[in-house]
């Protein structure tokens, strides 16, 4: 018995394109449709350094924050004339920009010169940092500087 061979050019594959399209839509839709739209993070109002002597005005020192790592390697944050706290407890921290926040009231408005310097070493993380800068935002002072 004698096969017969197909021709290569009598047989041809086609490909199907409707039924491609179709799927690729539905993903579409399905990916649109569960797709969760991130909020941006909110702006983190900052002053730059500048020189406040020639304004005439009463300076207002700023509050000094360092975030810094201790001997055990512990995150600590502390403020340039007091000991340091913990990164886990940072409930002093509060009580003691909320403290500086009211010593530089004028009229029932922070003073412009106010203000909160945040320095930390280079192998802090960022995690810590926003940590600090959620304390700063919560006792109300809006400026904010990091060095």
């Amino acid at each position: 018995m004698k096969m017969r061979r197909r021709n290569r050019a009598d047989s041809s594959i086609e490909l199907q394109l409707t039924p491609m399209i179709d799927v690729v839509f539905l993903l579409l839709i399905f990916f649109m449709v569960t797709a969760k739209f991130v909020l941006p993070e909110c702006k983190i109002p900052a002053f730059a350094s500048e020189d406040k002597t020639r304004r005439g005005v009463a300076l207002v020192d700023e509050y000094e924050l360092h975030i810094v790592r201790d001997i055990e390697g512990n995150v600590m944050v502390a403020s340039a004339d007091r000991e340091g706290w913990r990164l886990e407890s940072l409930e002093p921290v509060l009580r003691e920009l909320r403290d500086y926040h009211d010593r530089n009231l004028v009229d029932g408005e922070l003073a412009e010169d106010a203000g909160v310097s945040i320095q930390c070493q280079e192998d802090i993380e960022w995690e810590a940092v926003v940590k600090v800068l959620d304390v700063v935002r919560e006792a109300e002072i809006p400026g904010i500087r990091l060095k």
